[in-house]
């Protein structure tokens, strides 16, 4: 687990967030079983002027999946930032296809949002990264 980069209260880009094995579970159970996950369109979920002009991408919501608890607890006690007052964390899974994507942002209704970037690059590389923002991030990491 290596912190990339940071902006102290605001941006934590952390690379190699989850060791091998688990980052292949959980690329193994999306990527490569993406077929058997139950994908609904974000459009008519989000507002429309996240996805205008793109490919809404598919998502779901997981929930009681141990990787992805595991995942929660790591980014609850990491050592790079901490956020006390974190009751409840949700789990989404968003897959991009040709021309998907979103708009640039504001998450203002949420204490934080994190982004953990999967895809066969990273699985080749061993580079994974999770992203960690505070709601003004404006869209997310690059």
């Amino acid at each position: 687990m290596k912190l990339y980069y940071s902006v102290p209260g605001k941006i934590w880009w952390i690379h190699n967030f989850l060791d091998q094995n688990m980052y292949k579970g959980i690329h193994d159970a999306i990527i490569k079983e993406r077929k058997q996950i139950n994908l609904h369109t974000s459009k008519g979920v989000w507002e429309e002027g996240l996805i205008e002009r793109l490919n809404p991408p598919l998502r779901t919501s997981v929930s009681n999946y141990q990787p992805f608890e595991k995942l929660k607890t790591l980014v609850k006690h990491n050592p790079f930032f901490q956020f006390e007052d974190v009751a409840k964390m949700s789990t989404n899974i968003h897959y991009m296809k040709k021309s998907s994507g979103i708009n640039w942002h504001n998450d203002g209704s949420w204490k934080y949002g994190a982004t953990y970037y999967i895809n066969n690059n990273g699985m080749l590389t061993g580079e994974v990264s999770l992203c960690l923002q505070t709601p003004q991030h404006m869209g997310g990491c690059l």
